[in-house]
């Protein structure tokens, strides 16, 4: 998916996170934290592609996003390098590998849970970061006309409006309610991302660190008869959520659709609570 699809995907389940996540946290499911969360998790669904030197999420923050970029690409290829068995694909063990498993989400969900423990300004952090990638990339969503307008899709201006943003929610005390659930969330956005690339003709390394079987009749012949070595499977096998002729190319008209359905799933919830509350 291209991020428009990726941001408006995780804006929709950001805001049914938060909205589930909310009585069992001991607060009030309110449109402001329902908007917060959906934020959060549109933005979070870009992180995964900071293994892109050109992604929206690693130009969204200048040098300091394009640092942590190069670190956590580092990272992938170390361990690409590291699990990979000879029966894998050859490969740069950067995009689309680490940073896209359900692993890695889980990960870094938790972490965002744990820390934010420590200090309110975890989750100052965590909205900037987010809010920043997310507001540029669902610009793209909006009509032409609002986007000249807004220039949210300009990077100096997302980063301004995220910083409005960030402030007006922490004054309003919309993000009191977070606190652990701003883990769940930051980590089913990164989901959703690995879900929407599982949707495509890509696919991504679902299973990692799970060793999948080779398909390989060769391979399947020679374990039987021990011959030769048995097959070390694949770990960075790429798989896919849907069948080969339901797939699709990311920036198809399909994911515009998807697109569409998730803004309008989003309002929808948005409303509800809102009439309800």
């Amino acid at each position: 998916m291209n991020n428009g699809g990726h941001s408006t995907t995780g804006l929709l389940a950001g805001v049914a996170t938060t909205m589930a996540l909310a009585p069992p946290a001991g607060v009030e499911p309110t449109v402001p934290l329902l908007l917060t969360g959906g934020l959060v998790a549109a933005g979070a669904a870009l992180l995964p592609d900071i293994d892109h030197e050109g992604s929206t999420i690693t130009r969204s923050g200048g040098a300091l996003t394009a640092l942590l970029a190069g670190g956590i690409q580092s990272a992938s290829r170390f361990a690409y390098r590291a699990t990979r068995t000879r029966h894998d694909l050859p490969g740069d063990g950067a995009h689309r590998y680490l940073t896209h498993t359900p692993v890695a989400a889980l990960t870094v969900g938790l972490v965002v849970g744990l820390a934010q423990q420590l200090t309110h300004w975890v989750i100052v952090g965590v909205l900037l970061l987010c809010l920043t990638a997310s507001v540029r990339s669902l610009s793209y969503a909006l009509p032409r006309g609002v986007r000249r307008v807004t220039l949210a899709h300009r990077r100096l201006w997302s980063a301004g409006y995220a910083i409005v943003l960030t402030v007006a929610l922490v004054h309003t005390g919309a993000t009191e309610g977070m606190g652990w659930p701003l883990g769940a969330v930051v980590a089913v956005g990164m989901l959703v991302h690995v879900a929407g690339d599982a949707v495509t003709e890509f696919g991504v390394p679902l299973a990692w660190p799970v060793r999948l079987r080779c398909p390989s009749r060769a391979c399947r012949r020679a374990t039987r008869s021990r011959r030769r070595r048995r097959c070390p499977g694949r770990r960075w096998h790429r798989l896919h959520l849907l069948p080969r002729r339901l797939r699709f190319r990311s920036g198809s008209q399909v994911e515009k659709v998807v697109q569409a359905v998730s803004l309008l799933g989003t309002g929808g919830l948005l409303l509800a609570v809102g009439l309800t509350g």
